[in-house]
């Protein structure tokens, strides 16, 4: 098994490629990823044949992974899940709370989860800029090919599903600093950059939308299906003045449609009972 694993400091590099029937880092064959904690730094993880990326060797488990930071590739060997189990593995405890992760398994094996014939197991994220794919490049957290168990994809207590959000005119490689939730909560942005050129993918509940987040040159605070702008129908952003896009209750996080440049009638309420002159609404 490959325990009790801690990779910290901004300022760390880590290049680990596997042999044959092993992860990248983490288990040997028939070992589980065990205890593994990622801090920092900048980690490439590519497993061999029938191993995952992080976590279990051939028929290994992924064991308990934790990811708070950092920059992490994670790509597996035939058969195995970039991050989680191998080759006949299942997923195991996988916690996200920060980080720009990349992680790619094959056309058998999840992205985070489970190798070939491997159950998904119990992922919690709550944070990070999270890419999880199979070499089709389909987004792809739960069980391998071969088992129909996906396990939970939960924040610790909510179910929740990858939303994918666009920065707009933001540079590729853009620091995240700060992305707010509904009724003051947050989600987790360290070491959090743009992925794709201007992309973020973040794990939310349904129903629950960011209300702002901030790079280190900009405030995003205007957002459009899912696309964020940094000002409100402003010279530049004409169609956003113009037409219809989303307007979510900062109480409750539903989402509402507006299409007359944020103008709300003394009657317009959420379905949670506030109307706009009780609390602030987030555009």
């Amino acid at each position: 098994n490959g325990a009790n694993i801690v990779i910290s400091g901004d300022e760390t590099i880590v290049i680990a490629t596997s042999g044959t029937n092993a992860a990248g880092i983490g288990g040997g064959q028939y070992g589980n990823g065990s205890d593994i904690t990622i801090n920092g730094g900048t980690i490439t993880a590519t497993g061999g044949q029938y191993g995952a990326g992080i976590g279990g060797g051939r028929s290994g488990k992924g064991g308990t992974i934790n990811i708070n930071g950092g920059t992490v590739i994670a790509t597996c060997g035939t058969h195995g899940a970039g991050i989680g189990g191998g080759y006949n593995g299942a997923g195991g405890n996988i916690t996200i709370s920060g980080g720009t992760v990349i992680a790619t398994g094959d056309n058998l094996g999840a992205g985070i989860g489970g190798g070939y014939n491997g159950a998904g197991g119990d992922v919690v994220i709550t944070g990070g800029n999270i890419k999880a794919v199979d070499m089709g490049s389909n987004f792809s957290i739960g069980a391998g090919s071969g088992s129909s168990d996906d396990g939970t994809l939960t924040d610790g207590t909510n179910s929740i599903s990858m939303r994918t959000i666009t920065l707009d005119g933001a540079a590729a490689d853009t620091a995240v600093t700060e992305a707010v939730l509904p009724q003051g909560a947050s989600y987790g942005v360290k070491d959090v950059k743009t992925l794709d050129t201007d992309k973020l993918y973040f794990y939310l509940p349904a129903n629950t939308a960011v209300n702002t987040i901030t790079t280190g040159t900009a405030e995003y605070i205007c957002n459009r299906n899912n696309t964020y702008y940094t000002a409100h129908g402003t010279t530049g952003y004409a169609d956003i003045k113009e037409t219809t896009h989303d307007v979510v209750c900062s109480l409750c996080g539903s989402v509402f449609i507006d299409n007359a440049n944020h103008q709300y009638g003394a009657n317009d309420k959420c379905a949670c009972g506030r109307d706009k002159h009780t609390h602030m609404w987030t555009y």
